[in-house]
Formats: structure tokens, C-alpha cells, sequence
């Protein structure tokens, strides 16, 4: 067959699969499916203070939530429950960066159990099944192109979908009723294929590890912590060459890339190797007020290694680190139904990049973000319980890539408002409405936009029933850029069953 006629029944092939893939969309309501993004350790997670007021159905933030250590997991969820999720979203991306998918839909089931095995103990598990189509994407073979210094890059567009599991055991136990004790092993597999030469396939397996120490003072007014993390990533890609311009490329940075040699199969492996200490802090009550301040600071470095050939031999094509700190706090108020929080972030970090054998340094990046910002929820006018929060975070990033002359050195804002209420129909059921507003000015990668303005709603209903509680969520965003008129639009729809 030659090109021209491959190009016509590949154009065939993507007619076809977006008809069958919009019909197992739909479908997956009624059988089970999903998928949302890639099972990949990042060094800090970042607390969203205002995802976890809303989704998880106005829970306080605690100190689990905000340290990830397992010793506290018993504190934050104290009682037996089992939740059922599922999930769809689809990004329609009208404006995009040259490397992005112009469209993106995600599925997701998701299925968590917390069992208290005696008064001392507690289990939880959780199972999840991710399925993403990333459409029309750009010569790019990861995931996120943006997110790599060694990219993996081909020079044709196609679909590329991404599926697998993943599975976390967290095990919880308390000694003498004030030192604690915490495990958890989180593990997950993705496998993402091509739909078109360079039918590039990529596995990844992935584990992360957490321990975790507690004490809780007798008068369990004072708490303190220490914790440990340990996340690894085996990361394989394989590009098959089929015509004369599915040529494969290695991207050193974003400026510069090397052709690979025309093999009949490139080969990438992509392994990341972290570790991560912390340490924890609350006092409630303090001054016998309803004040409490809560505190966890963390430091790792993670370690990635990247080698490229052919299948059976593979050679150093690129090392990079990052290395840093991260700190969080907040001080809360809690009294009368009224719930309120000031908190604030500082997370340092320094990135260095290096080719082949290390011996000449690629690109640097060094990134502060400050982050600052207040949340109330307020529960006195029954039957209307009110949430607002603003958020404001200050990012300057200084970005060297030596080996293309590259330099960037910013600083910029983003700002973030959340509105939000619920309305008791009766006794039984429930309906919930949020806004939210965002001001966020992008780094070099979307260059020229200087701002984005995000507009986001969430309209959901809850049904209380003898065995559990049933809820639906849907969502709309957009992402308006200010120099075009194309958009980015976001929006799904959640239904999650707790009993």
C-alpha cells in the first residue's frame, strides 16, 4: 500500500473510531470503564484546599489531607464506608500549545473501601480503572509533552489511548491510644498505544510507598508526626518506523531535539527514582479556643534517568534531578456550624539536566511558589450552608536552557475565587451549586498569551437512602486566552454512591 493510500484509510480508521468512541462514552454508564490521567509519582503534592471542601462533600481539611502521612488516616476517617465512583470528562482543547491533544476524554471508575478491623485498627483499599483518549495529538508520544525534558516525539498526528489499573492498601494502627502507626502502598500500571506509524506503545508501573509515625497528646489536643516516601517509575516506549517521514526525535529541553537513526523500532526507557521525609504538626484548641493551627513540611529529591536504542540495547540519552522543600499551614476556626482557615504554601525548587554521560550541564530551572489564601463554610441558616474562598499564588521561575540559548526569567500570578452553596430540599435531599473564577498568567510555553481567564461551574444532587447516599455531579469550564478568540472547554459528569 502506498502513502496515499494508507493516509485515506487512516482518515477511514479515525471516522470510524470517534463514532465508536463517542458510543462508549455514552455506554459507560451502564458498564464499567473510566480513566482520568496517568498513574506518575510527582516529588510534592499540592493541597487544593478548595477540590476538597467541595468534592468530598464539605469535609474539613485535615492533617492526613494535607501531609499524605498514612499514621493519620484513622483521624480524618473514623468510621466504616464504602464509596463507588464514576466519572467521564472531555477537554476540548480550540486553543493549544504546538504538542497538545485537540481533544481529550477521560473515564474513570472508582471503588475505595475503610473498614475499623477493632478500635485500634483500620484498613482501607482502593481499586480505580483509568481510560484516556488523547485525539489529534501533535507528533508528541508522552503524555504531556510539557511535563519532560527528554521528550519522545515523532513527525505524524494521531489518536493515542491510554489504559490501566490502579490499586492502594493503606493499613492504620493505634498503640496505647497515643502513638500511631501508618502504611500505605499505592500501585498502578498504564499502557498507552498510537493509532498511526509510529505506533509508539508506552508502559509505565509505578509504586509509592509511605510510612508514617504519630503521637497524640492525652488530652488529644496536640499532635506531631513523621513520615517517609519512597516512588518508583519504569517507563518504556517503543516507536515502530513505517514510512520514510515517521522519523523519531528526543527532545533535549523544549528548544532542541536529536534524530534518532532510522531503526525499524526506537526504544525509550524513562525510570524515576524519589524520596520524600516529612514532618507534622496541630495544635487544637488552642488557648481553649476554637483556633487550631496545622503544619506539615516535607523535602525529597527524585532522580530520572533516561536511555535510548533499540530494543535489545539501550544507551544514556539524558539524566535529570529535581530536588527541594515544601511547606504548608494553615490556621483554622471551628465553632457553631462556622468553619474557617487562613493557609498558606512555600514550595522551592531546582531542576538540572544533563545529556548522554552527564558531563555537561543541559538546562537549570529554579521555581518558588507562594501560595496564600482563606476558605469559610458556614452552616447556621438552615437549610443553606454557604462556602467562599480566594486564593492567590505568586510563581517565579528562572529557566535556563544552555544548550539552545534559552533564558526565562518571570514571575507571575494567578488568582482564584470559589462561591459556593448547598439548599436542603428536605430531610433526605439535597442540591449544591459552585462558581469559581480564575486569573492565571502561563508560563513561556504558551507564548504570546499572557492571561487566562477561567470561568468553572458544579451543579450537583444528593439523595439520601436507608443503605447509602447517591450523588450527581456535572461541571462546565472554560479557559478563554487573551489574544484569541479560541477557547478551552472542560466538562463531565460524576455519579458516586456512599454507603
Amino acid at each position: 500500500m502506498n502513502r496515499y493510500n494508507a493516509q485515506r484509510k487512516s482518515r477511514r480508521n479515525k471516522t470510524m473510531k470517534s463514532l465508536v468512541r463517542t458510543g462508549w462514552i455514552l455506554l459507560v454508564v451502564l458498564v464499567m470503564a473510566n480513566t482520568m490521567q496517568a498513574y506518575e509519582s510527582e516529588l510534592f503534592s499540592t493541597v487544593d484546599f478548595f477540590r476538597n471542601q467541595y468534592i468530598n462533600g464539605y469535609l474539613q481539611p485535615n492533617l492526613y489531607d494535607m501531609s499524605q502521612n498514612p499514621a493519620f488516616f484513622e483521624m480524618a476517617y473514623p468510621e466504616n464506608l464504602t464509596i463507588y465512583k464514576l466519572s467521564a470528562q472531555r477537554q476540548l482543547n480550540l486553543y493549544s500549545r504546538y504538542f497538545d491533544p485537540h481533544q481529550e476524554d477521560d473515564i474513570d471508575l472508582d471503588l475505595e473501601w475503610i473498614k475499623q478491623l477493632t478500635t485500634n485498627s483500620t484498613l482501607a483499599a482502593g481499586v480505580q480503572y483509568d481510560r484516556s483518549f488523547h485525539n489529534e495529538v501533535s507528533h508528541s508520544l508522552e503524555k504531556n509533552y510539557y511535563d519532560h525534558y527528554f521528550a519522545f516525539t515523532d513527525t505524524t498526528t494521531g489518536d493515542i489511548e491510554y489504559q490501566g489499573p490502579q490499586l492502594e492498601v493503606l493499613y492504620n494502627h493505634t498503640l496505647a491510644n497515643q502513638f500511631l502507626l501508618g502504611l500505605e502502598i499505592d500501585y498502578g500500571v498504564e499502557r498507552g498505544l498510537k493509532d498511526i506509524y509510529t505506533e509508539c506503545e508506552s508502559i509505565f508501573r509505578n509504586i509509592d510507598l509511605k510510612a508514617g509515625l504519630g503521637y497524640l497528646s492525652e488530652n488529644n489536643k496536640t499532635i506531631i508526626g513523621v513520615s517517609t516516601r519512597y516512588f518508583n517509575r519504569q517507563g518504556k516506549y517503543e516507536a515502530v518506523k513505517e514510512w520514510e517521514d515517521a522519523l523519531v526525535r528526543t527532545w533535549f529541553g523544549y528548544h532542541l531535539y536529536v534524530p534518532e537513526n532510522p531503526r525499524r523500532i526506537n526504544r525509550k526507557d524513562d525510570n524515576r527514582e524519589g524520596y520524600q521525609f516529612g514532618l507534622q504538626f496541630e495544635r487544637k484548641e488552642i488557648f481553649n479556643s476554637p483556633l487550631g493551627i496545622r503544619m506539615n513540611g516535607n523535602y525529597g529529591i527524585q532522580k530520572n534517568k533516561i536511555k535510548v536504542g533499540k530494543p535489545t540495547y539501550t544507551r544514556p540519552r539524558g539524566y535529570w534531578e529535581r530536588s527541594g522543600y515544601d511547606f504548608t499551614g494553615s490556621i483554622y476556626y471551628i465553632s457553631n456550624g462556622i468553619y474557617g482557615q487562613l493557609f498558606f504554601n512555600q514550595c522551592n525548587y531546582d531542576d538540572w539536566a544533563s545529556p548522554k554521560n552527564y558531563d555537561v550541564l543541559a538546562l537549570k530551572k529554579d521555581e518558588q511558589v507562594q501560595r496564600v489564601g482563606s476558605l469559610i463554610n458556614i452552616d447556621v441558616f438552615d437549610p443553606f450552608e454557604l462556602d467562599a474562598g480566594f486564593e492567590m499564588r505568586i510563581i517565579k521561575t528562572n529557566y535556563i536552557e544552555y544548550t539552545a540559548d534559552f533564558y526565562y526569567n518571570e514571575g507571575r500570578n494567578e488568582k482564584f475565587l470559589l462561591l459556593g452553596t448547598a439548599y436542603n430540599l428536605n430531610s433526605i435531599s439535597s442540591i449544591k451549586l459552585l462558581g469559581t473564577q480564575s486569573i492565571i498568567e502561563p508560563d513561556f510555553h504558551w507564548t504570546p498569551t499572557e492571561t487566562f481567564n477561567i470561568f468553572g461551574i458544579q451543579t450537583g444532587y444528593v439523595r439520601q437512602f436507608i443503605f447509602g447516599k447517591l450523588e450527581a455531579n456535572f461541571n462546565y469550564q472554560v479557559s478563554n486566552p487573551d489574544n484569541v478568540k479560541d477557547k478551552i472547554e472542560k466538562f463531565g459528569f460524576s455519579v458516586i454512591y456512599r454507603k
